[in-house]
């Protein structure tokens, strides 16, 4: 398999994984139907294996790039090193660091302190979304408009409605929006840092992927990375 073509396949891969991963984790932190209640523990078991598949596709792909494609491993690990598509490649290298850092974090979260990794597992998304934006711009599939991009477009969707949900029905009462007035000691300081975290990063991704959603639906949008 030639090398660029291999970079499209672990890339896609790699994006599918996480996209899947984000679905099942966002499942698992809102108030899940009685029927999904049960199968928490294995959708659990799920999102964990999707985080380390993920992060060792995200390392094939840039070992790809920087082994058999003409690419480097400067270029491949260093942000702002990729030329004339140095920002989306930017955000590409972006979302590995954040997949590693946060991925296997739930292994070590009794050294972190459960309060620490709750607040930065609330960034997981984003890991996701600087991902689609890389690959958005320099996927050679989802450049062109076609069937490709118009699913990557639809595929957002879901996701959008889950965004939502896990920010106004999310499983924990202390990170509910309106927590302070429904009991008042979620006004605790603890739990305003994780309220706040649990919001920032999940518009920041909201917004980042409504960007990539519109810019898949018009690729008249894209400014194709620089």
């Amino acid at each position: 398999m030639p090398s660029d073509e291999l970079i499209s396949v672990t890339g896609g891969a790699a994006l599918a994984g996480s996209y899947v991963g984000l679905l099942v984790g966002l499942l698992i932190g809102t108030h899940l139907p009685r029927a999904l209640v049960r199968q928490r523990h294995r959708l659990l078991a799920v999102h964990r294996w999707l985080n380390l598949t993920v992060i060792a596709l995200m390392v094939a792909h840039l070992s790809v790039f920087a082994i058999g494609s003409g690419g480097s491993w400067l270029v491949a690990l260093v942000p702002g090193t990729s030329g004339v598509t140095s920002f989306a490649f930017t955000l590409g290298v972006l979302s590995l660091y954040g997949a590693v850092l946060l991925g296997p974090s739930y292994y070590v979260r009794r050294r972190l302190g459960p309060r620490l990794w709750l607040v930065a597992h609330q960034f997981a998304a984003l890991v996701y979304a600087l991902g689609l934006w890389h690959a958005l711009e320099l996927g050679p599939h989802l450049r062109a408009s076609g069937p490709w991009r118009v699913s990557l477009w639809v595929l957002q969707l879901p996701l959008l409605a889950l965004f939502a949900l896990r920010l106004w029905q999310p499983r924990r009462p202390a990170d509910r929006m309106d927590a302070r007035l429904r009991n008042p000691r979620y006004r605790l300081p603890r739990y305003a840092i994780l309220r706040m975290a649990a919001t920032s990063g999940i518009v920041g991704a909201v917004l980042v992927v409504l960007y990539v959603a519109l810019s898949a639906a018009s690729p008249g949008l894209t400014a194709g990375g620089g």
